[in-house]
């Protein structure tokens, strides 16, 4: 007599199953992630609105995501006391680019507390120039997102909506990950 054990899901097994619902049939190959998939398989699906607080772009404007969502974006906390926010900064300008094909952009929102102008020169002394760069300092952002982990990454529709978040660093500028990111910003 056989005794039938339920099948016990791991973390990373639950979250490849939300990816590949999100996704759809396209990224799913016998029972199995596409390889473009896999390096996001630690992505949470989310579907919320982002919220209103201010931030502050380079020219000093104020406007929260939502009045600045005008396209698919993929949205990026970081902060200069943050060594693997900044390692990452160069592969998500490269991913910026990939992305502005395909009428996407990366937004990046800095944290430092110093502001928008240090924030800015960081940024400048680094070699980034992301155009879509914003600032906010006060921490209601993400606190209001729930963010635990620096950095952290947000799947972003036009208008705003929130659809999914990667907690940590990432290897943004490879073609896998390019892949997957263009495809779930599209879908």
């Amino acid at each position: 007599m056989s005794i039938h054990r339920p099948k016990i899901i791991s973390r990373r097994g639950f979250n490849r199953m939300a990816l590949s619902s999100l996704i759809g049939a396209s990224g799913v190959a016998a029972g199995m992630i596409n390889p473009a998939f896999a390096a996001l398989d630690t992505m949470k699906p989310l579907d919320r609105a982002s919220p209103d607080t201010p931030l502050v772009d380079n020219d000093g404007k104020t406007a929260p995501l939502a009045a600045r969502a005008d396209r698919p974006l993929l949205v990026n906390l970081w902060a200069s006391w943050c060594p693997p926010c900044v390692h990452e900064l160069p592969a998500l300008q490269r991913l910026d680019a990939a992305l502005q094909s395909e009428g996407m952009a990366v937004m990046l929102i800095g944290l430092d507390r110093k502001g928008r102008d240090f924030s800015a020169q960081f940024l400048a002394d680094q070699g980034i120039s992301i155009p879509r760069s914003t600032y906010e300092k006060t921490g209601d952002f993400p606190r209001q997102m729930e963010v635990r982990v620096m950095p952290t990454s947000f799947f972003i529709r036009p208008g705003g909506r929130i659809i999914g978040v990667i907690e940590g660093p990432l290897e943004w500028d490879k073609p896998n990950v390019i892949a997957a990111v263009k495809q779930i910003l599209q879908s």
